[in-house]
């Protein structure tokens, strides 16, 4: 009660030394959206807070150093003392320009009810907005961005980290702002989970770390970098690290006025270099790709205001994108498409209408010569509504797309196609995997070698975000280095296991076929290592099959 009283004074104060009168006191709340933050925080997580207050780039020296001593006062337990200090703080910079770090002293972990199935809860938090995360290839941590909405016109941003494939995750960090983030993307780039969002007007890029999911800030002693500011309806950010030597980061920004820009980053020197686009209509349903090839850096999907869908390659020897791809979609206004390319293999999926039925379904543009020649196929059968795609393509395991599928109640599938020996989308049936309960759009990315993961969010009472491994890659538990053939367990198996769990070696390409007794715990600890010695050289049982 005290503190609620803080708080109330401190609105009241500011609004009068601001010359603001009461009719005006909802918006300029506002600017005070991180002190009501952190007052609404149950004492448990007060505690096991600690935060950093980022004011605006050109804040006074006293400014700045009242925010330290917010800070100071916070991270001893001195919590009310703390949140008084903001009313001096309003007065001296403007806090809708303000972002607080916070990172928890103690991970908090996530639960799985039941009631998921397989599923883990990536995000307890409820109103989830959006979900990213990529994957870590060396060690096969995952770094998931979660988007929260909040008070207003503000919302939030927490960090989560898993560490065994999926199976378990915690909560890292969190973002309070005094204003909006929007339309975040992610992408991993060595040992760094980039991440772009609009924030204040401006195009901005922050950086975690994958060994511990924080925050790294710029030499510049700053946690985001402008890349741009104006009205922007999207922005994209894609990089390849399938490819030892990669070190560019690819920025596409979609503005209202339907242009494209396009920055190349080099996150080394923290450098942006502005790339002509010639892209004038892109009206929704952008997705962009980063490919291996130097000639032909990023390939992109979306909607013309006419309905017409489009995939463009950047060309470098024409300083711009090029039209490859294009189909109609009339008598509908269809919202999204999907992009993936491995190698010289591109396959792109964007909804489309059946107008017989009314319903919504998938058609399929597919190369296999980088873009130069195309085919195109149905996806999906056009008897129920299928919404939202989202696609990945890496080696060993294929083509998988998740998407929204639309009957009685929403619902996501997912599904892996086929290898590469070409990618016609008519060379292999796909291999569906069970429906659950979605609202909006699926996240989807490979762990490893033939293994994919899905992030979704849930039509529980509460939006919340939800993660499934898919275990398409496990073929053979205790083919630890996932060589298959015809004796897929041997000696090697054993080494690399050996390797992994005390000599800091590479993670498995596929944690299911590391988990070698089927516990699911951990999921490969010593008792995995116990049982496939056991089975090698003393009779013990073979290891249980994938299920």
């Amino acid at each position: 009660m005290k503190t609620k009283m803080i708080i109330s004074t401190l609105v009241v104060s500011v609004l009068l030394a601001s010359g603001v009168s009461p009719a005006n006191a909802e918006g300029s709340q506002m600017a005070l959206s991180i002190a009501n933050s952190l007052l609404q925080m149950p004492l448990a997580e007060k505690q096991n807070a600690v935060i950093e207050l980022i004011l605006e780039e050109y804040a006074s020296e006293r400014a700045l150093a009242i925010a330290r001593a917010i800070e100071e006062r916070w991270n001893k337990g001195e919590f009310d003392a703390a949140l008084e200090l903001f009313n001096q703080l309003a007065l001296l910079t403007d806090l809708k320009l303000a972002s607080l770090y916070g990172v928890w002293r103690t991970p908090v972990p996530t639960t799985q009810p039941d009631k998921f199935g397989t599923d883990v809860l990536m995000s307890s938090r409820d109103s989830v907005l959006q979900i990213e995360y990529e994957s870590h290839l060396t060690s096969g941590n995952l770094i998931g961005i979660i988007l929260i909405e909040g008070e207003g016109v503000t919302n939030k941003m927490f960090s989560v980290r898993s560490t065994d494939g999926g199976l378990n995750w915690y909560e890292k960090t969190f973002i309070v702002s005094g204003s909006a983030f929007q339309s975040i993307s992610a992408a991993m780039l060595n040992d760094y989970c980039y991440v772009t969002y609009i924030h204040n007007n401006a195009i901005k890029v922050m950086r975690y770390r994958w060994d511990t999911g924080h925050k790294e800030d710029w030499s510049a002693g700053v946690f985001e970098l402008t890349l741009h500011y104006g009205d922007f309806g999207d922005v994209k950010i894609v990089t390849n690290d399938d490819y030892a030597g990669t070190n560019y980061l690819y920025v596409v920004i979609r503005h209202l006025t339907r242009e494209l820009t396009l920055y190349r980053f080099d996150p080394t020197a923290q450098t942006a270099f502005g790339l002509n686009t010639s892209i004038t209509d892109c009206d929704r349903g952008l997705d962009v790709v980063a490919s291996h090839s130097d000639w032909f850096p990023v390939f992109i999907s979306y909607y013309s205001q006419s309905n017409i869908m489009k995939i463009c390659r950047y060309e470098l020897t024409q300083s711009r994108f090029v039209q490859v791809y294009s189909n109609g979609v009339p008598n509908s206004t269809p919202d999204a498409t999907a992009i993936g390319l491995y190698g010289i293999d591109i396959i792109c999926v964007y909804e489309t209408y059946y107008s017989t039925a009314s319903t919504t379904f998938f058609m399929g543009a597919y190369s296999d010569d980088i873009g130069v020649n195309w085919g195109t196929q149905a996806v999906t059968a056009s008897d129920a509504n299928r919404y939202e795609p989202d696609l990945t393509m890496r080696d060993g395991g294929g083509v998988a797309l998740a998407y929204g599928k639309r009957t009685t109640f929403t619902k996501v599938g997912r599904y892996k196609w086929r290898p590469y020996d070409n990618p016609s989308l008519a060379s292999a049936s796909p291999t569906a995997y069970a429906d659950h309960w979605i609202t909006g759009s699926s996240d989807i990315e490979y762990i490893g070698a033939g293994e994919h993961g899905i992030a979704y969010i849930s039509s529980t009472d509460y939006r919340q975000a939800w993660f499934d491994k898919g275990s398409m890659c496990c073929a053979n538990r205790g083919d630890i280095d996932h060589s298959g053939g015809s004796t897929p367990i041997d000696i090697s198996d054993l080494v690399y296991l050996v390797d992994y769990m005390f000599t800091g070696g590479y993670a498995p390409p596929c944690f299911t076929e590391g988990d070698v007794d089927g516990s699911s715990v951990a999921p490969i600890d010593i008792s995995d290592l116990v049982y496939l010695v056991d089975y090698m050289f003393t009779g013990g049982p073979p290891p249980p099959a994938c299920t």
